[in-house]
């Protein structure tokens, strides 16, 4: 299925129309038409091992305009689309979903099939339908009949966007590799608008070609041969991968029009949102009441943490998607806490109101999670927010609580903030703030193992372990959104993602609501034949029966970074006793492996003749691992499974005889 999007040093393309004529309305526009090519001359599978489908053009054109009957600024985006099916596994391609925000709308949408032997075939406009998108978003869906291997997909449609204020940013890569990707702002007089480019999470400097076009001014960029963005676990979202255009309407100034502000800065973006949510801070007399009774008269850090709990863990969530924080409802506190539940937008209001009927001064923030959105110190990148946040001043410096994640920690900001730029929001103006990276030691997990094996290599005993920090907070998630009889198997995947190999056979978690504690459980396990070898006089077993994460092979090469948890330690000591009348003979040297963002280190003592005791722990300091760093990252894992393959060997009597 192709699901398409319509969408330091800082170089800077901003421009300013003198006043001039207006552009003609929309509706004098020549529709879109479709484009002749030569099919003997597009790539076929050959050219791209592997792909499914490839890009062959994917061209757009942004227009802004005044409609003459109309006294608003508007913008449209032409676009134009070539695909073509290279493999069996490519022909889900002819399954289109066109997806569009609210605010805007696909008009003059066209579809053909070019089949391999060169016949062309319009696709009928009775199977286009409108639907519900993800995200809250709507798209135009239908299906490319007759479309097989070597078929040539083109689309072409027009976007009507109400609001230019809100045009949606335009990647030049996607999922399938891309032959060409073009994109062109068309900036008439009385128009301005400031465009920037970013590839990987950073401002890419290219700067556009410009033309001079009766319309007024053109900007170009085009991309060529872009490899594909490959599904892979734990990388950014798209648009922090591509290579992506963010066009912003800053303002338009028309002889005898309206003069609608763009967001020509996070400071316009904030009086935007402030107009648009007026009462988001009121509450009733009784909650403000409730407020102040449940932050009580404690330290600052600890009310706060108090309120956080309550937003965090008890509002509910509105239902249906995630949706961005420019199309959120945010109604008042009051009605939040009438309605019992909240999105990402209205728990954070939500909780900046509470923490000032408390008595403590907060101010809410625009926030972008790492792995998915960047926010510009310059320019407000509004379609990466993803919510807002609340920030307090603590005695130590600024305390940034997210109440859609589950860190209640003064030490430790939200994990998927660690590293981000936030916005914060004040009533005159905005600032934007770092959020810091936390210290590995804050966000522990400890796991100690006690252990008995008997000869036929049957291990049982307990597990004990208690988290700290963002390790607390990732684990809580998955158990509040749990029933306590899926407790073992979370808790021991869990553990395994932290080097103890062993899975619980029943698990006890003591305080899993109390978010402000350490999360604590105890469990007992029991495994059979863990001897890797066991012979009559000898049995032997690898260090990861007892440590070490998955034993699969890192993958061998990523095409996009590597997002990774909160910076952590994960220490786990498993104390093993062996039989009466078995000696440990043979242990591993010590082991100690490290790379850019971290360290692993294991060892194996004898506290006793048959008393075995192994520790692992692994130290976190990235927040991820960059696409160029990987080489090097998946050396260090290989190591590490290495190391967990060293052997421990006892010697033992052999079995006795029976006599008769």
């Amino acid at each position: 299925m192709i699901d398409t999007e319509p969408m330091v040093t800082w170089s800077r393309w901003m421009l300013v129309m003198a006043l001039g004529g207006l552009s003609a309305c929309a509706s004098a526009r020549p529709p879109p038409s479709f484009e002749n090519f030569v099919l003997d001359k597009t790539p076929g599978a050959d050219a791209h091992p592997g792909a499914p489908a490839v890009v062959l053009l994917d061209r757009a054109t942004l227009t802004f305009y005044a409609d003459g009957s109309d006294p608003a600024a508007r913008a449209f985006l032409r676009r134009y689309l070539r695909v073509k099916i290279l493999r069996e596994t490519g022909l889900s391609a002819a399954d289109i979903s066109l997806p569009y925000d609210p605010g805007s709308w696909i008009r003059n949408l066209i579809a053909r099939v070019t089949s391999p032997e060169g016949e062309t075939r319009e696709v009928s406009k009775s199977g286009m339908a409108d639907v519900e998108h993800a995200g809250g978003t709507r798209a135009v869906s239908f299906v490319a009949d007759g479309a097989r291997v070597g078929s040539v997909i083109d689309l072409t449609y027009d976007l009507e966007i109400e609001d230019p204020r809100f045009t949606p940013p335009w990647p030049f890569r996607q999922v399938l590799p891309t032959e060409r990707s073009e994109l062109a702002v068309v900036v008439p007089p009385g128009f301005e608008v400031d465009c920037r480019l970013t590839e990987n999470g950073a401002p890419l400097d290219r700067p556009p070609e410009r033309f001079e076009v009766p319309e007024g001014t053109r900007l170009s960029w085009t991309f060529q041969n872009q490899p594909p963005i490959h599904p892979e676990p734990d990388r950014p979202e798209l648009l922090m991968i591509a290579p992506t255009a963010h066009v912003i309407f800053m303002r338009a100034a028309m002889p005898g029009y309206q003069d609608p502000e763009g967001f020509s800065s996070w400071n316009a973006f904030g009086d935007w949102f402030l107009a648009e949510h007026p009462s988001w801070a009121r509450l009733s007399a009784e909650q403000a009441s409730e407020a102040k009774a449940v932050a009580g008269d404690a330290p600052i850090e600890e009310r706060a943490l108090k309120l956080y709990t309550v937003v965090a863990r008890d509002l509910g969530w509105d239902p249906g998607p995630r949706v961005p924080l420019w199309r959120a409802v945010a109604p008042s506190a009051e009605s939040v806490l009438d309605m019992k539940r909240g999105n990402h937008t209205s728990r954070g209001l939500l909780l900046t109101a509470l923490l000032r009927a408390a008595g403590i001064e907060a101010q809410p923030a625009f926030f972008a999670y790492r792995d998915r959105g960047l926010l510009l110190p310059d320019l407000p990148t509004v379609h990466a927010i993803d919510g807002i946040v609340s920030v307090i001043n603590g005695p130590r410096g600024p305390i940034v609580l997210d109440p859609s994640q589950f860190t209640a920690s003064t030490e430790v900001p939200p994990p998927r903030l660690q590293g981000t730029r936030i916005v914060l929001l004040g009533e005159a103006s905005t600032e934007l703030m770092r959020v810091s990276t936390s210290k590995p030691e804050d966000s522990l997990t400890e796991v100690e193992l006690k252990l008995d094996v008997d000869r036929e290599g049957t291990v049982s005993g307990t597990a004990e372990a208690r988290l700290l920090g963002a390790e607390a907070g990732s684990l809580r998630a998955l158990l509040l959104a749990s029933e306590p009889t899926q407790y073992p198997e979370i808790v021991s995947g869990f553990l395994q993602s932290r080097g103890a190999h062993l899975s619980l056979d029943a698990v006890t978690v003591a305080d899993v609501r109390e978010l402000r504690r350490p999360l604590v459980f105890k469990g007992t396990v029991t495994r059979a034949k863990i001897w890797r070898r066991a012979e009559d006089e000898s049995a032997t077993l690898e260090l990861g029966a007892l440590i070490g994460g998955t034993s699969e092979t890192p993958r061998e090469r990523r095409g996009a970074a590597l997002i990774l948890d909160a910076p952590r330690v994960a220490r786990v000591r498993a104390r093993l006793l062996f039989p009466e009348d078995h000696d440990l003979v043979d242990l591993p040297p010590k082991f100690e492996t490290r790379w850019d963002g971290g360290a692993v280190v294991i060892e194996a003592r004898s506290e006793s003749r048959r008393r075995l005791v192994v520790t692992r722990e692994h130290t976190q300091s990235a927040l991820q691992v960059p696409f160029d760093g990987y080489p090097a990252y998946r050396g260090f894992l290989i190591e590490v499974r290495r190391a967990e393959t060293a052997e421990v060997t006892a010697r033992r009597p052999a079995p006795r005889t029976p006599e008769y």
